[in-house]
């Protein structure tokens, strides 16, 4: 080595630097080259390469993650863990994390999106909706000449067909030209229902009340004889062990269910021609529980078993979900509570609807049951079947929601917090924020289009929606 030139010696040293690179990679010496190549990348900034006119070598990044960067992480992250364990704890402020759905979650949006104000939602019939659904004109051309301009003369006839006595007692009791206390006293000065109860007793024991083909004749019939005030009679067919004898073959379910859906137009009734509304519901529903005592061979039958569950559901709704309990006597609410286990049979289900009644109780709201519910579901270990089968229905996410607003505004906020993030681990899939995403990005799933919407409200509805929308995607793409 002493005896070489200069030159000589750098060529060898550059040489064995470069065969220790290509020998092991992983060890990236860092090798420069030779002197000619140097000076290269010295004169061209790009490692000798002639570039193209216009080519801008690329810079030095920072080794931080980009905002695309971050993404791919977030989701790559969100792969492995299999989006089957439950959610993440509630990631930092200004940190997102991946809720199971694999989207971006943000704790303090997803808060805020829940515990918003929202509308009363009235998401049930009405009193009376039925009414609605009745196509006067239609109905009219089906029925006979005679009968179209006379529909009660029906009941002095000897026929027996209870679809025309139906559509008769409809015609007569719909008109959507007049006000409501107009319509109540056409039927009562023209005696409608009377006309049509004495027609169905004059031949009760041919008359087929079978679910199929007499509980539509019903359903005028009783609110005909509401209007007139003839409950008595109504409760005089209740309380009779008697049935027709064209059902005496059928099951038991057949004999009595005509009963059942008497009551169950009586409460509906009630509650639509009385100034008192769902009190006087209350009040028929409180009073038949006197008709068990009814005692004889028909009670044994079982002619005079006949259910409450449709008519206590039907009031039920009404108190929950269409604002009825704003105007309902304390004590008549307390007894509809109370008698909840005589027609809901599944304890889960009555204790489910009891907590959900008070706490939009009308005097004094309790929504710590409602807490102590959802508390009792959580800890039962094993956890039974229709707990598990609850948190998959959307009235679990109803029922989540609205305790978390109750205790929003009852200034427990820690407590609010809490139920959302149960219903994010226990329900992922109906508290994401992947719904909003699309085109219905405002629209719980809970929320319908009521019947008879017109197009141009529809046309205002979808703007609205559409400034919805458009806000929201302005507030993301600020984060």
């Amino acid at each position: 080595m002493a005896n070489l030139s200069s030159s000589t010696r750098v060529l060898l040293f550059t040489g064995r630097r470069r065969f220790a690179r290509c020998a092991d990679s992983s060890l990236r010496f860092p090798v420069q080259g030779s002197l000619s190549a140097q000076r290269r990348r010295n004169s061209t900034g790009n490692d000798g390469f002639n570039a193209p006119k216009g080519f801008k070598p690329r810079t030095a990044t920072s080794t931080e993650p980009t905002a695309s960067t971050a993404s791919r992480l977030f989701r790559s992250e969100a792969s492995r863990k299999g989006l089957d364990s439950k959610p993440d704890e509630p990631a930092p402020k200004g940190r997102p994390s991946i809720d199971t759905c694999g989207q971006y979650f943000n704790s303090e949006e997803y808060y805020r999106y829940y515990l918003r104000p929202s509308k009363p939602y009235h998401g049930f019939e009405a009193p009376g909706h039925w009414l609605t659904k009745i196509d006067v004109n239609t109905i009219r051309e089906e029925l006979p000449v005679a009968l179209q301009e006379r529909p009660l003369d029906f009941f002095s006839s000897p026929s027996r067909d209870m679809t025309m006595a139906r559509r008769c007692l409809e015609v007569w009791s719909t008109n959507v030209e007049c006000s409501r206390q107009g319509i109540r006293e056409k039927i009562s000065s023209a005696r409608a229902g009377s006309a049509a109860e004495a027609w169905l007793m004059e031949d009760f024991d041919s008359a087929d009340l079978s679910a199929d083909l007499g509980v539509g004749f019903l359903r005028p019939l009783v609110h005909c004889l509401v209007a007139e005030e003839k409950q008595c009679n109504i409760w005089a067919w209740l309380r009779s062990p008697r049935s027709p004898r064209v059902l005496s073959s059928q099951s038991a379910y057949e004999r009595a269910v005509w009963r059942t859906a008497v009551l169950r137009f009586l409460v509906e009734s009630e509650a639509y021609w009385d100034p008192g509304g769902i009190n006087q519901s209350l009040r028929a529903f409180d009073k038949v529980w006197s008709l068990e005592t009814t005692s004889g061979p028909s009670l044994v039958r079982g002619d005079m078993t006949f259910g409450k569950s449709m008519a206590g559901l039907w009031i039920f709704k009404q108190l929950l979900f269409n604002g009825a309990n704003r105007a309902t006597d304390v004590e008549l609410y307390d007894n509809f509570v109370s008698t909840m286990p005589r027609w809901n049979k599944l304890h889960f289900g009555y204790e489910f609807n009891r907590v959900r009644l008070l706490q939009v109780h009308p005097s004094k709201p309790d929504i710590l049951l409602s807490l102590d519910f959802l508390r009792q579901c959580l800890d039962a270990i094993p956890r039974p079947d229709h707990v598990r089968e609850f948190f998959k229905k959307w009235v679990a996410y109803g029922f989540l929601c609205d305790t978390a607003r109750a205790l929003e505004r009852a200034g427990l906020k820690a407590e609010a917090r809490w139920v959302l993030d149960i219903g994010r681990a226990e329900m992922p899939k109906h508290f994401t924020h992947s719904p909003r995403l699309n085109a219905h990005t405002d629209r719980t799933p809970m929320v319908r289009i009521h019947e008879g919407l017109t197009s141009q409200r529809r046309q205002v509805v979808d703007s609205e929606r559409g400034k919805r929308r458009q806000e929201y995607f302005d507030y993301r793409a600020q984060q």
